[in-house]
C-alpha cells in the first residue's frame, strides 16, 4: 500500500515579490562591478537562497525527511528543535520572505507545531 505524506505549500504572492526584488537588486549591484551582471547577480542570489535554506531551517528539513520516511517518532524532536530555534529567533521567522527568501504563508513555528501534531 502506497502512503503519501500530506505536504501543504501555501504561497503568499505578496511575499513572493520579495525574492524577485532581491534578485533584481543583486543584478543591479553586480552591474556596477561586472559586465555580465545578470550572471553574477543570479549566481549570488542562488548561492544565498540555497545556502540559507540549508543552514537555518536544517532541523525542519531533517524532520520533513523523517516524516517522508514515515519515521514519525524520530521526526518529533527535530520539529521541536526547529520550533525552539524559531521561537528564540522570531525575527528570522517574521521576516522569512527577506531573510530566507521563503514566500510561505505559514511561519516555521506554525509548520513545526502542525508537523508535531501530524
Amino acid at each position: 500500500m502506497s502512503y503519501r505524506t500530506p505536504i501543504v505549500r501555501e504561497v503568499s504572492w505578496l511575499a513572493a515579490a520579495v525574492p524577485l526584488a532581491v534578485l533584481l537588486l543583486l543584478i543591479g549591484i553586480a552591474s556596477l562591478f561586472a559586465e555580465d551582471a545578470f550572471f553574477f547577480g543570479t549566481a549570488a542570489f542562488l548561492a544565498y537562497s540555497i545556502g540559507i535554506r540549508y543552514i537555518v531551517p536544517r532541523e525542519h528539513r531533517a524532520g520533513i525527511r523523517l516524516v517522508k520516511r514515515q519515521r514519525f517518532a524520530e521526526a518529533i524532536p527535530k520539529f521541536e528543535q526547529s520550533l525552539t530555534f524559531f521561537e528564540r529567533h522570531s525575527w528570522v521567522d517574521r521576516f522569512r520572505a527577506l531573510v530566507l527568501l521563503s514566500p510561505s504563508t505559514r511561519s516555521y513555528q506554525e509548520m513545526a507545531l502542525a508537523n508535531i501534531a501530524f
